[in-house]
């Protein structure tokens, strides 16, 4: 019974400290840059282009059914 227990606390553990990692490294990138106009700009690009490739993807799937 220890081995399962002592392997998913460990994974556990491994998980949190990998997240917290990337939080830090994340926020010392930001803080060296400027905040406020990069986030706006990175948060509107990505909208816009989630919504444009699944529109796409879409229109091209149905086109080449058409075609063949």
């Amino acid at each position: 019974m220890t081995t399962p227990m002592m392997l998913n606390i460990f994974m556990m553990e491994m998980r949190q400290r990998i997240v917290l990692l990337l939080l830090l490294k994340k926020k010392k990138k930001k803080k060296k840059k400027i905040r406020r106009r990069r986030r706006r700009r990175r948060r509107r690009r990505r909208r816009r282009r989630r919504r444009r490739r699944r529109r796409r993807r879409r229109r091209r799937r149905r086109r080449r059914r058409r075609k063949r």
